[in-house]
């Protein structure tokens, strides 16, 4: 039930506070009325409040088969179903589409325990009837006890979205009443599913490499395409995902390896079919700590980088997060100088991030030194931050290191980052990541006019 994460973040006009089509409470309304529910102290002994969180689980199918001037027709009917089951002093929403919400003021979780159960049983003997047709129409609903344990407003909306997401997971016309654990378990099986995703799109080749520019921001510097190597996932449905969806649950179920393999292969194979590598510096490709860290990765890798010559393995940038080197300084020292041996250079990403910055630098052979992007925003407006850049700066100098700042937003911030002496910059405002491939092609385009 997202969008009740929403209620409060509305702001229409103060007495637009009904739903046009059922007259019920809208969302604005029904934050309204549950903030002053929760500010009322409750009295000893009282068994607390309830919130029901309802979702419709097939409106959707209705309105696309036969049009939303039926889909309305549907929804005043479940609101006259909804209506004849609540009770006097009930509070009933339409927060949107088709989700509702049922407020139960001075009733405990047995009692909305009850009344799920009344309405799961009424909706299960439901059917809607158009055009000689009968649609079956369940629900999902989810039960948050209002008894002092949840303190605020953003804790019984997160409970009902995670209580009403609970209820999905165990098929139409259920419900599920909230308990402390229930988010632990939800996150796991999110996590889970999407490993299950990632496994079959590796299976299938659905992933994809998309790169940002690297820019370059001394005036006389070359145009040589610089470029860091991004990962995106595929759906079935043809939708793309974005890589902090499916990289965070990859590392937690030791995945990150075959990811960052495929991702290696790719962009060599890549470079591989490209009629020439002038105008090409070079690509930086993500390592996750886990690969930096397994002698299996890094042979193979030693042996791709052997198999694409010289010309493509001087034109690769490895990036390795400051936090990794770190964790395991050994490991990082022989992989950094496993792929510097075939021509390739290694950046220390998210530099300053960690408690021992300076100290790594001194015993990790790099090549470039990639500054957090929490100081490079903070460089106009924040002392401290633009302190620090100058000094990994003045640091990157005496090592003989190039520097890049990540995630630069704004001409003012770019503007900063060359009075202070950094190499190059990357961010939305330099470059929106497209599919490498394209950019390949423009990169060749312009090289041969």
């Amino acid at each position: 039930m997202e969008i009740l994460m929403d209620i409060m973040q509305a702001k229409p006009p103060a007495e637009d506070r009904h739903d046009a089509l059922t007259n019920l409470l809208n969302r604005r309304g029904f934050g309204i009325q549950l903030s002053q529910l929760l500010e009322q102290p409750l009295p000893h002994g009282d068994h607390g409040h309830a919130l029901l969180s309802i979702d419709l689980d097939q409106f959707k199918i209705v309105n696309n088969a036969v049009g939303h001037a039926a889909g309305d027709r549907l929804l005043i009917q479940v609101v006259n179903l909804l209506t004849t089951l609540k009770g006097e002093h009930d509070i009933l929403a339409r927060l949107g589409g088709d989700e509702f919400a049922l407020l139960l003021p001075r009733q405990g979780v047995r009692a909305a325990e009850a009344m799920a159960e009344r309405i799961v049983q009424k909706f299960e003997a439901f059917r809607f009837p158009l055009n000689n047709q009968r649609f079956r129409i369940g629900l999902s609903i989810g039960v948050v006890p209002l008894d002092g344990h949840l303190f605020s407003l953003d804790d019984v909306l997160q409970a009902a979205n995670t209580s009403c997401f609970a209820a999905k997971q165990t098929g139409s016309n259920h419900w599920h009443t909230w308990a402390e654990t229930d988010s632990a378990m939800i996150s796991r099986n999110l996590t889970m599913g999407w490993i299950t995703r990632l496994q079959d799109a590796l299976d299938h080749d659905r992933l994809e490499l998309y790169a940002q520019r690297i820019i370059p921001l001394a005036p006389a510097a070359d145009q040589a395409l610089r470029a860091e190597v991004l990962v995106r996932l595929r759906e079935v449905d043809g939708s793309l995902v974005m890589p902090g969806n499916f990289l965070p649950p990859a590392e937690e179920f030791l995945m990150a390896t075959r990811v960052d393999q495929w991702v290696c292969e790719k962009t060599l194979s890549l470079l591989a079919d490209q009629p020439s590598l002038d105008g090409i510096a070079y690509f930086a490709l993500n390592i996750s700590g886990q690969s930096v860290v397994d002698p299996c990765f890094r042979q193979t890798l030693d042996q791709l980088l052997e198999q694409a010559g010289p010309e493509i393995s001087r034109r690769l940038c490895f990036e390795i997060t400051e936090t990794a080197a770190i964790d395991n300084v050994p490991a990082a020292v022989l992989f950094i100088t496993t792929v510097r041996k075939r021509g390739s250079s290694v950046a220390l990403d998210d530099f300053g991030s960690g408690f021992a910055s300076f100290g790594a630098l001194k015993c990790l052979p790099v090549t470039h030194l990639k500054i957090d992007g929490q100081f490079v925003g903070g460089v106009i407006d924040d002392p401290f931050d633009a302190v620090a850049v100058r000094c990994f700066v003045e640091v990157a100098e005496v090592m003989g290191l190039r520097t890049v700042a990540e995630y630069v937003e704004s001409p003012l911030v770019l503007e900063r980052l060359r009075q202070l002496g950094v190499h190059d910059a990357q961010g939305h405002y330099l470059h929106s990541p497209e599919p490498m491939e394209t950019l390949l092609a423009g990169a060749y385009a312009n090289r041969a006019s």
